[in-house]
């Protein structure tokens, strides 16, 4: 009986540090995963040369940065000393909640949490911002001026 009662312990102490382990395991690997649905506003910023913002709110538009970010990420977490701040973007969702994504000439961060990504992904998000009909803010000394949008090409 007292043996049984050892091994069941045992058997119950195995169990519960694997639990442990593939919670710990999930955590540290699990890449972020946007859902646009739940997304109220993204503030899309670029900070090359002169910042500047757009506030996105149309859902096709949330739908392909959230696409964009979430193709980006693709790697385990790592730590490395990331260099130079390229693009930022806050995403608001419907229940109040916020994350900030920053992306780097090497590295994409969610959260505090970094990915590395490839050297076409900040071109690709670059062309992306271009693409997006809405306002564009210039940031200065966080007092924006708002601009109207042209499309690249044309003379209005």
């Amino acid at each position: 009986m007292y043996m049984l009662r050892i091994q069941v312990k045992g058997l119950l102490v195995a169990v519960i540090m694997v639990v442990l382990a593939v919670c710990v395991f999930r955590s540290v690997t699990d890449k972020p995963r946007l859902n646009a649905s739940t997304i109220q506003m993204i503030e899309f910023s670029t900070v090359i040369s002169m910042p500047k913002e757009k506030q996105v709110t149309e859902k096709a538009d949330i739908s392909k940065i959230v696409d964009a970010i979430n193709a980006a990420a693709t790697s385990p977490p790592f730590v490395d000393a990331s260099s130079g701040l390229q693009m930022q973007i806050k995403v608001t969702k419907t229940n109040g909640s916020s994350s900030n994504i920053i992306f780097t000439e090497n590295c994409i961060i969610v959260d505090s949490q970094r990915y590395k990504v490839d050297k076409h992904t900040l071109q690709e998000l670059q062309d992306l911002y271009k693409s997006i009909k809405c306002v564009e803010c210039r940031k200065i000394d966080y007092v924006y001026e708002e601009q109207a949008y042209t499309v690249p090409g044309s003379h209005q």
